[in-house]
């Protein structure tokens, strides 16, 4: 399977979710919401209070990985994906 360049962002969202909804207790709390500044994307994960530390995982190795996905996929795309765990302020 080839990923082509112009990989849309939603794309990048959808991987992020799926990930996500498959090791938190919440899934339908699970949001992502994407910035595009020039060559550089940012990935705004949400989740629950609760579930951020299963995000996050022990020593940060969940979210390493997450980043891991993301980097192999903008490599291709030739664009910077930054991926930030939040916290959502108000559920």
């Amino acid at each position: 399977m080839s990923i082509d360049a112009d990989l849309p962002i939603a794309a990048l969202q959808l991987l992020i979710i799926h990930v996500a909804q498959a090791i938190v207790d919440d899934s339908n709390a699970v949001q992502v919401e994407a910035t595009a500044n020039g060559e550089t994307i940012i990935l705004r994960l949400m989740v629950t209070p609760q579930d951020t530390r299963t995000v996050i995982g022990k020593n940060g190795r969940m979210a390493r990985s997450l980043r891991c996905l993301i980097v192999a996929l903008s490599t291709k795309m030739r664009r910077k994906v930054i991926l930030v765990i939040e916290e959502p302020q108000s559920r």
